[in-house]
């Protein structure tokens, strides 16, 4: 069995990172996202909506029903991570794995923007409840924990602190094209049935016994999002 390089290595880790992620779309346009990239990613994810990167199917609308089983095994698979990473320093040159190391450490460091930023303005952007704002905040602490894990496993090996060096503005080449590339063309489907969260302001008023929050404007550019969540899913050459 041939041995997989560095590249193909790093898109092996980052199927465990983007797996069962929660995340919305909102309308307002969202700072250092390109517009024409958010445009691209609206003509398959529905704004104001809630989605999970589903394993099997890639991202799908959210459901009161969905399994938990997946989003309570997170950390796991962020453990598992960490045992390859682990493994690869053994068999690596010092400066090929600091390498990826250093990737990897970046598109964590994105997640915990991101899953941060949506758990602060889930309430402005969507309609949702306390079941789903406790989701948000376990994916952010899973990622933030993470990180935490990374920095003392291999803080040795961080030629820099990716931390003080995180230029925003640079999510979408350094860490989007990578999470596309390791995806396969993924199944985009829109929500047609109303058992999303998705509703409209007199719907909220008329439900005052629901613990429902404010609607909220859809976040995320959509072509950022396209490049960073949702081009390609899980068909990684081992």
């Amino acid at each position: 069995m041939t041995k997989p390089s560095l590249y193909q290595f790093y898109l092996y880790l980052i199927p465990n990172l983007i797996r069962e992620l929660y995340f919305f779309i909102p309308e307002e346009e969202i700072l250092m996202v390109p517009k024409d990239k958010m445009d691209a990613f609206k003509k398959h994810i529905a704004l104001n909506e809630i989605y999970v990167f589903d394993y099997h199917k890639g991202p799908v609308p959210y459901t009161e029903d969905r399994n938990t089983t997946e989003i309570l095994a997170k950390a796991n698979k962020l453990e598992a991570n960490l045992f390859s990473l682990k493994e690869k320093q053994d068999g690596t040159n010092e400066e090929g794995f600091n390498y990826v190391l250093g990737k990897y450490f970046k598109m964590v460091e994105t997640l915990i923007y991101f899953s941060d930023w949506m758990y602060r303005h889930l309430n402005k952007y969507t309609v949702t409840t306390k079941e789903v704002e406790d989701k948000f905040y376990f994916q952010y602490l899973n990622f933030k924990n993470h990180s935490e894990y990374l920095e003392q496993e291999f803080h040795q090996n961080m030629v820099s602190d990716p931390k003080n060096n995180f230029d925003k503005s640079d999510i979408i080449d350094a860490c989007f094209e990578d999470v596309s590339n390791s995806f396969d063309a993924v199944k985009l489907t829109r929500p047609t049935k109303p058992d999303s969260l998705t509703r409209s302001k007199d719907d909220i008023l008329k439900t005052d016994e629901k613990q429902v929050e404010k609607p909220k404007p859809p976040l995320v550019t959509e072509a950022e999002a396209e490049r960073l969540l949702l081009e390609k899913y899980f068909n990684i050459e081992k």
